[in-house]
């Protein structure tokens, strides 16, 4: 008996390390570099120390180097120095108020510009909803058939007929309206079931202005660093990270951002192949507009994280503005990217050129 669940135990442990491998793989792209791999690099000639770093959960190095995850030499972009300068160069040359946040998310290097201008999130808003449905998913609470009343008084005027034609619809048909389709009328009906308290929690968890992210105040939102598009970006991160979700449902609410009725690739010019996953928001009202766009970035095992926001300019010229950015970031990525590679390829010979 003791052999036979010995033998089970083993099967077990067969069977979660090769969950975690595969888990790997879909989350980063295949490994860099195999754990094994990277043993080899530990020779006879090493130092005992050495030699006990990759068997010590308590090593120094980031996790992701022992897990085979992250490739030891891997060059990751370190700075986003060129692109900060070409972006605040492009705002000033069209006369743009803008807002601006990019981090890589492999490394956290990051830049921003104008972090202190007040950005009312308008749409961007509805994640924080989404993520809060989520939760009461995971917690028994609702399930994704969940029948949710719609109320006819929350039903907006350019919402679709479904609504007037039925009295309950399921949750998951509404929680995808409101992200794909950005669809206020699921918005609103969502929201009516979401408790008041969680969402102070979530926001303030996020360092949001809780109030100010969803109650529209010209004075309190002008110059409101808690409405920055620095922190708005925390939103995506915690997705990216999954902090606040377990991971499929983080994976499911950033692959719903990835088909969305605002077609960010034609805006930016940017290949179909690359996949971005973002939320848009608009808003136009007491004389000021505003028009912002958040997300990320899966450009090969690049994973970039920008928040960009266009204030008081045409709607046409707030979404070329957008486009322009992103598809700078973009090409910067891409280019000091290949730089970067050749520059790793030729063994450190010389620094590379700037992109």
């Amino acid at each position: 008996m003791r052999l036979k669940l010995r033998w089970i135990a083993v099967f077990e442990l067969v069977i979660i390390i090769a969950l975690i491998i595969l888990l790997s793989i879909s989350f980063y792209g295949k490994p860099a570099v195999e754990a094994n791999e990277l043993k080899n690099e530990f020779n006879d000639e090493n130092t005992p120390d050495q030699l006990n770093l990759l068997n010590n959960s308590s090593g120094l190095l980031s996790p992701r180097i022992y897990a085979g995850i992250l490739e030891p030499k891997s060059f990751m972009i370190s700075h986003f120095s060129n692109l900060q300068d070409a972006i605040q160069k492009y705002i000033n040359d069209n006369n743009i108020s803008a807002s601006v946040y990019v981090q890589n998310l492999r490394n956290g290097a990051a830049f921003g510009i104008n972090q202190r201008e007040g950005v009312f999130p308008a749409s961007i808003n509805k994640l924080p909803i989404a993520i809060l449905v989520l939760q009461d998913v995971e917690k028994g609470k609702l399930n994704f058939t969940t029948p949710i009343l719609i109320e006819a008084s929350l039903i907006t005027e350019t919402s679709d007929q479904i609504y007037r034609e039925n009295s309950y619809l399921p949750l998951k048909d509404l929680l995808e309206r409101m992200l794909s389709e950005s669809d206020n009328t699921a918005y609103y009906q969502l929201s009516n079931n979401i408790d008041e308290q969680d969402l102070r929690l979530l926001t303030t968890y996020y360092g949001l202005d809780g109030e100010g992210i969803y109650s529209w105040n010209k004075e309190k939102w002008l110059n409101n660093p808690k409405l920055s598009p620095r922190l708005l970006a925390n939103i995506f991160s915690s997705l990216y990270f999954s902090t606040v979700l377990e991971p499929k449902n983080s994976e499911y609410l950033l692959s719903l951002l990835t088909n969305t009725s605002f077609d960010i690739h034609s805006i930016s010019h940017l290949p179909q192949s690359i996949t971005i996953s973002q939320k848009y928001g608009y808003y136009d009202v007491d004389g000021i507009s505003l028009l912002s766009d958040c997300g990320i970035m899966y450009i090969n095992q690049s994973r970039i994280l920008y928040c960009i926001s266009i204030r008081n300019a045409d709607r046409q010229k707030s979404l070329n503005a957008i486009g322009a950015m992103i598809n700078a970031i973009y090409s910067y990525v891409t280019q000091t990217r290949s730089t970067l590679d050749l520059f790793k390829k030729q063994g450190y010979i010389s620094p590379p050129a700037a992109p």
